[in-house]
């Protein structure tokens, strides 16, 4: 599986970027609806996420957010319509995870924002006291 090297890469990254090293409590992966879990079988940002904090000994939360409601496939809509498709799309289950800690959130890639904007947005009304977005790739 390519969660390995790929979180691996983001690990040595994150350890060479001083900007990031001791300002991050808690790693959070992205999640994806259950109905897509269920179909693809495994989550890419948990996965990398996952091996990101073994080689970091950052804590590891994939369950604190969730994406509860079923939303278009963002690939293929324009910038806008992005935005309003993730628009209520996430929730905080475990608050007490969140609440006070600097939130490193993990994606795939990073292409308008959007889902990156919104579920930071959930994070901090949960009670996170900051958020810092973290993708391997990005839209240029």
């Amino acid at each position: 599986m390519l969660a390995e090297p790929l979180g691996e890469l983001m690990a040595q990254h994150y350890a060479e970027e001083t900007y990031l090293s001791g300002l991050v409590d808690v790693v959070v992966p992205v999640p994806i609806h259950r109905s897509r879990l269920i179909d693809r079988g495994f989550n890419q940002s948990a996965e990398i996420a996952r091996v990101f904090c073994e080689h970091t000994s950052l804590k590891f939360e994939p369950d604190a957010l969730v994406k509860s409601k079923k939303t278009r496939d963002q690939v293929g809509l324009p910038e806008e319509e992005r935005f309003a498709n993730i628009e209520g799309a996430f929730s905080v289950v475990k608050p007490d995870a969140i609440a006070g800690r600097r939130v490193l959130l993990i994606d795939d890639v990073l292409t308008t924002g959007a889902t990156a904007n919104e579920t930071a947005k959930i994070l901090r009304s949960a009670g996170a006291s900051a958020v810092y977005a973290y993708t391997l790739a990005r839209r240029v």
